[in-house]
């Protein structure tokens, strides 16, 4: 048994460095081997805390000691750092000829920590089977709730003997599930074990899924292409209970393939409502770190939008922000969208145009689309009277084309946008150094507009202030009314980072309050502005019914192109 001084057959180099070390340093006087958790954290400066490996073979000593000491029965404080010491626990399980008495109490020392060990002592439990077959018998039979750990570490033994003592038909998905934890076995025992699940043609769960996930990239030839055939099978009907095996698959794949783009299209085909989110997020937190490929991220888009809806793309955030690093193929798929028949696809498209600030890019609709696109272009961003800041930086040097069509569209879309946002419009031009015959009719619509609207405003009898005094002050507290209930709604729903991480303060008139040493400080200013439509309330609810249905309207079903 390994005592934590003593050096045993197997003991890995960098274990017998740290033993010959300490051994040395106690003769010298200048440490002790101590029974007490705390003395080994707090001198551990005794080697270098930076050389990680040396840490941990620290530590691991350390625990071998204590262990024989205590006869496997560790003491730990709420102080010491659990996680460290079952880091420790790990590396020395499968190097010390414990019995599965002494294993079982080591074992429960930390059973009781709530430090997020769990893996860590289920690793170790399976490196102690991996190295000592029978005592990890008796382990399954004292602790059965480490079996499925056991399982795989004897499988990494003998699986032979394994496969003799535990046939894998009498319980398929305990088999499956312990071989997916194994870490060295053979190539002839991983075909071996797929043989024997694909052999069972009923076996289809998560734990199947997750075996032929394991598998496949250690099979050739026309065992994977079996593989591959299975795990789309199963997709292919309810989804649900493969999406965490597929996902934390494809978190450590480095590369796209066919297979790879099946798999999740044929995932995302059969979502539910109810799992969508979830699954959408899984997804994406599992491909936009390797994935870059711009036609395998759109190919993932699209499936989203033609099997669920075009509004869950925007779910995809990571992914997105991949397939932005190549602007112009993201151009091309933002365009693809705003360009679509398809109403919805066409208000994601404007949302992706805002999102990720596509005013300022290298896109030149003049040199980039054709004529026909160019005026489409102009109807899509301008119909839903969408940021000015977004939208025109992009659109008003169209002003200055040699094609008559694209400037008469442009001039006539021109009119309802700068009803909404005036002075913005103006100055969008002037910040773009736009000056020709059209700007000039433009600037003498605004005036004349301008000049309409200061008239209409000073005719009192005409403002609700004075027409209808009782109905307007009643509609500005029931509007003040629900607003704060919404604030204090969302107040008591949503939890910020912010708010945990900052004090909360009680202001006094004039928006100062009183630090912990009494000294008045006042609040620092921050603003946010954007230009907001000026016409949106005073639509009649017909006139939002037929806004809305203009931008969602399908061409197909509208032109009868079905």
């Amino acid at each position: 048994m390994f005592d934590g001084r003593n050096i045993t057959s197997g003991l890995p180099d960098e274990l017998v460095k740290v033993v010959d070390f300490l051994n040395e340093k106690a003769s010298a006087g200048e440490f002790e081997f101590s029974d007490s958790v705390s003395y080994w954290e707090n001198n551990e400066h005794i080697i270098n805390p930076s050389d990680y490996s040396m840490s941990g073979c620290y530590f691991a000593v350390a625990l071998a000691y204590i262990a024989h000491l205590k006869s496997g029965n560790i003491i730990f404080e709420e102080t010491n750092n659990i996680g460290r010491w079952a880091w420790a626990f790990h590396l020395v399980s499968g190097v010390s000829s414990w019995s599965p008495e002494f294993m079982k109490n080591v074992i429960l020392s930390f059973e009781s920590k709530h430090d997020n060990t769990e893996n860590l002592i289920l690793w170790a439990v399976q490196k102690y089977a991996s190295a000592y077959y029978d005592n990890a018998i008796v382990l399954i039979s004292i602790l059965p709730q480490y079996k499925t750990s056991c399982l795989a570490g004897l499988m990494e033994n003998d699986f032979d003997r394994y496969y003799a003592e535990y046939p894998p038909e009498d319980n398929m998905k305990e088999f499956a599930t312990a071989f997916v934890k194994t870490n060295q076995i053979a190539e002839e025992y991983v075909n071996k074990a797929f043989d024997i699940v694909v052999s069972n043609t009923c076996f289809k769960s998560s734990a199947a899924m997750a075996f032929s996930l394991f598998t496949i990239g250690r099979l050739v030839g026309q065992r994977k292409e079996i593989c591959e055939q299975k795990i789309l099978e199963m997709l292919q009907g309810d989804p649900s209970p493969y999406i965490n095996p597929l996902c934390n698959w494809l978190f450590v794949q480095q590369g796209v393939s066919p297979f790879i783009e099946q798999s999740i299209i044929l995932l995302v085909k059969g979502l539910k409502s109810e799992n969508k989110e979830t699954a959408l997020k899984s997804i994406d937190d599992s491909i936009h770190f390797h994935f870059k490929d711009a036609v395998f991220l759109t190919n993932i888009f699209v499936a989203i939008a033609n099997s669920l809806t075009p509004m869950d793309i925007l779910k995809m955030e990571g992914s997105l922000r991949s397939l932005h690093e190549n602007e112009d193929n993201f151009i091309n798929f933002v365009l693809s969208f705003i360009f679509h028949p398809n109403g919805l696809y066409r208000v994601v498209g404007r949302r992706l145009w805002d999102d990720y600030h596509l005013e300022s890019s290298n896109f030149d609709p003049q040199k980039d689309l054709d004529e026909k696109l160019q005026c489409l272009l102009i109807i899509e961003l301008l119909q839903d009277y969408g940021n000015p800041e977004t939208r025109l930086p992009k659109l008003l040097p169209l002003i200055e084309s040699e094609l008559p069509s694209v400037r008469n569209v442009l001039m006539s879309q021109l009119v309802p946008y700068l009803d909404e946002y005036m002075g913005h419009v103006i100055k969008a031009f002037e910040k773009l150094n736009i000056d020709n015959e059209f700007v000039t009719k433009i600037h003498w619509y605004f005036e004349k507009r301008s000049d309409a609207i200061d008239k209409r405003r000073s005719l009192k009898e005409m403002s609700p202030k004075y027409g209808y005094m009782i109905e307007y002050q009643e509609a500005l507290k029931t509007q003040k009314q629900h607003w704060q209930q919404q604030m204090k709604k969302a107040d008591e729903n949503h939890k910020s980072l912010l708010s945990s991480m900052m004090k909360h303060v009680t202001l006094a008139r004039g928006g100062g309050w009183r630090d912990e040493n009494g000294k008045v400080q006042h609040l620092g200013c921050i603003q946010f502005s954007m230009p907001s439509r000026q016409l949106a309330q005073s639509m009649t609810p017909m006139e939002q019914d037929k806004w809305i249905n203009d931008l969602l309207v399908d061409w197909n079903e509208k032109t009868g192109n079905n």
